[in-house]
């Protein structure tokens, strides 16, 4: 009865600690799990100290017959926290890969507003008259490549808060 009654106690302690880390990680949907599984364990602590007093001795045999209250409840914890940490890992994951991504389109980004004032400035030379047609449309194609680029960026940036929200 004591040891049943420190590891549902453990148990309590574990799932006060996962509701934490749940909260902090913003998945406040998960807290409902949790805290359904912390009523389970109370539950039973409770059935089995209405069931069970202190002076009382079991048989052996009994104990092989009864199912326990607890049966499988440890097997529910570790499969969910298993699964939201797999949750976690692939989130984690995805976020940096985007950053990394965002990292070369800003690169990319940078690199195309360089040749995009090279050639802006060969334009002005020309003063706006006689401008060779290869130049004219060099910035027109870099104008356009910079703004899928653009695009391209708000679509990951959309992506990390919907990965961290």
């Amino acid at each position: 009865m004591a040891s049943i009654s420190a590891q549902s106690n453990r148990l309590d302690l574990l799932l006060s600690e996962v509701k934490e880390v749940l909260i902090k990680v913003g998945k406040r949907d998960l807290v409902g799990d949790v805290l359904s599984l912390q009523k389970k364990i109370s539950a039973s602590n409770q059935e089995i100290a209405t069931h069970v007093s202190d002076n009382e001795v079991f048989r052996k045999d009994e104990q092989e017959s009864k199912p326990s209250p607890l049966d499988g409840l440890s097997e529910e914890i570790s499969a969910f926290s298993r699964r939201e940490q797999e949750l976690f890992n692939d989130r984690e994951l995805e976020l940096k890969l985007l950053r990394t991504k965002l990292s070369g389109l800003y690169t990319t980004l940078n690199i195309k507003q360089a040749q995009l004032n090279h050639y802006q400035i060969e334009e002005a030379k020309y003063g706006g008259q006689l401008v060779p047609p290869r130049l004219v449309f060099a910035i027109k194609d870099l104008k356009e490549e910079m703004e899928k680029i653009e695009a391209d960026v708000r679509r990951i940036r959309e992506r990390q808060v919907g990965l961290m929200g």
